[in-house]
């Protein structure tokens, strides 16, 4: 056992719809454990005084490191935003009462913003990027006292043969999976992908760092065998790309005869026909398509690279193959109107969804295209103004429109969620959960006779 003790801080308390189970986290603990580090983890999820619970946490271990893990900056959500960075503020002067203990910050939020975060905040190191093989390298840095940088850019590594299974008892598994009624797992890291406003080939890079499927599928049923899990969301930014692996997995779990429901973020488009039938064998219930918008300019000036007539495909072959889905949509791209909003949602409609979640306005990210494109064509007075403070994009003269407009959609169609302008009905969901209801949270819109 190595010298150091080390405590790692699941930092995020935002839990709506569903609260998410600290994947990372419980990955960069497992890889510290495994290098022989004593370990403890602290989640600031479902506690009433997180912060004071926190000072007597570390008052009793006492550790040499802290480690935090930052999941989101803020929300996202426009017209009323809120932003973490006030609670990560208090979160780190908890911290610092704890006499030399070293403060490392890492997470997607921080690998966004890491210098603004660590001149904000100023901790003694931060890592951007993957956290499972630079926390413990940094570790023994610290241990010999041979540092020679605070901010590291950890490299995207290969996940074959590599990769760290988390110890999801780091954190309250049973909890995450009660309350949010579903547990998160991972199949790669990357996207292919070019949409204007995503921060995934940032944080991830677009190559695909793949892994097997075969390790996957271990990975679900070691936790179906001994957590009794038996619903399953795939975190990757788009689950069915490539096609191939997706295949695989689903393959394998049907092979294997795992008695287990699961969803996803998927892409409304397919090359195999039969793919969403071979989902659905597989245990496949309910999927959410990155769709983001269904009219053609805004498709375009979004960089999705998706056809309309093609996303209407893809949504009737999940009704044939009867998987419920959910569009998720931005609204106020470049060139959005209130007639290619008025298109979006009337061709939404005509899908026949079971939900539609939209946000209003596009929160503009460092390292992004629309972020290109604001600070190019005057929409911003400076690059300097894309940061820490929420910052979204709208076309001039749309902010009030579209609003006035979304909020009629909602009221004319329920099957609309919309944060910001109609926020989730959160005792609605969380009676559907003390049901024991497993999958999507938007799911509820199917049964409102059993929960109203």
């Amino acid at each position: 056992m190595k010298n150091l003790k080390v405590v790692v801080i699941s930092a995020n308390t935002f839990a709506s719809p569903d609260p998410v189970y600290p994947i990372g986290a419980s990955i960069v603990a497992t890889a510290c454990r495994n290098e022989g580090y004593q370990v403890h983890a602290f989640d600031c999820n479902f506690r009433q005084n997180p912060e004071s619970d926190l000072e007597a946490f570390l008052e009793e271990i006492v550790p040499d490191v802290i480690a935090i893990s930052m999941r989101n900056i803020d929300d996202t959500q426009f017209p009323d935003t809120t932003s973490f960075v006030p609670w990560y503020t208090r979160l780190i002067d908890v911290c610092r009462k704890v006499p030399d203990a070293k403060i490392v910050l890492g997470g997607s939020a921080y690998s966004l913003f890491p210098h603004e975060l660590f001149e904000l905040l100023k901790p003694d190191f931060g890592i951007a990027g993957d956290g499972e093989h630079a926390f413990p390298a940094l570790l023994n840095m610290i241990d010999k006292n041979q540092i020679t940088e605070k901010i590291i850019y950890a490299p995207k590594t290969d996940l074959k043969g590599v990769e760290i299974i988390p110890d999801r008892e780091f954190f309250d598994l049973q909890r995450y999976y009660l309350d949010g009624g579903m547990l998160n797992i991972q199949t790669k890291r990357g996207c292919a992908f070019k949409c204007s406003y995503c921060t995934y080939p940032h944080l991830e890079g677009y190559k695909l760092r793949l892994r097997d499927e075969k390790a996957v599928v271990d990975e679900m049923e070691f936790l179906l065998d001994t957590h009794g899990i038996k619903f399953f969301f795939f975190v990757d930014s788009v689950f069915n790309y490539p096609e191939k692996h997706a295949a695989s997995i689903a393959k394998e779990i049907i092979r294997r005869k795992l008695p287990i429901g699961w969803s996803g973020y998927i892409r409304p488009e397919m090359k195999d026909p039969g793919i969403l039938k071979l989902f659905k064998e597989s245990g496949c219930r309910s999927i959410e398509l990155g769709t983001d918008a269904m009219a053609d300019e805004t498709l375009v000036s979004m960089k999705k690279g998706l056809i309309l007539d093609k996303i209407f495909e893809f949504c009737e072959a999940c009704h044939e193959a009867d998987i419920t889905f959910a569009h998720s949509l931005i609204f106020g791209a470049p060139g959005e109107t209130l007639q290619t909003a008025r298109t979006t949602v009337k061709n939404v409609q005509a899908t026949s969804p079971t939900a539609a979640l939209a946000f209003l306005g596009i929160r503009v990210f460092p390292h992004t295209e629309i972020a290109e494109f604001c600070s190019t064509s005057g929409y911003l007075q400076s690059s300097k103004e894309i940061g820490l403070n929420p910052l979204f994009y709208l076309p001039a003269g749309m902010t009030e429109s579209l609003r006035d407009y979304l909020k009629e959609v909602i009221k004319e169609d329920p099957r609309w969620i919309i944060p910001g302008i109609e926020e989730f009905d959160m005792d609605v969901l969380k009676k559907y959960r003390s049901k024991k209801r497993k999958g999507m949270g938007w799911e509820i819109k199917k049964f409102v006779d059993i929960i109203g």
